[in-house]
């Protein structure tokens, strides 16, 4: 991390961040995503979750700048803003399956 990242508006930055990806629902809009451009009716669809939730969800993603947004017709898109947020997803799942792959080792050592 370079020390420009490292300064407290970075960090601050880089916190709500963080605090944004920190709900569960976003992060299951963020990994349906992360396979392409998907509408709000393809988005509602993957999740089984109810369409006013997932746009409210969306337009919290678009507007933070992880989404983009493309209008087509009466269809609204989405897609990811770019490929690290897909990268932090995938490095985020990796970390927790070590982990508790980890843990369950200690366990059964036990």
């Amino acid at each position: 991390m370079s020390k420009l990242a490292r300064s407290d508006a970075a960090l601050t930055a880089l916190a709500a961040r963080f605090k944004l990806l920190a709900e569960p629902v976003r992060l299951r809009i963020l990994t349906i995503l992360a396979e392409g451009e998907k509408s709000v009716q393809e988005v509602t669809a993957a999740t089984g979750l109810r369409q006013p939730h997932i746009s409210r969800q969306l337009a919290i993603l678009s507007e933070s700048g992880v989404l983009l947004r493309r209008k087509e017709g009466t269809r609204v898109y989405y897609s990811l803003s770019d490929s690290h947020i897909s990268t932090l997803l995938d490095i985020a799942g990796r970390s927790l399956h070590e982990h508790l792959a980890g843990r369950l080792e200690q366990l059964e050592d036990s």
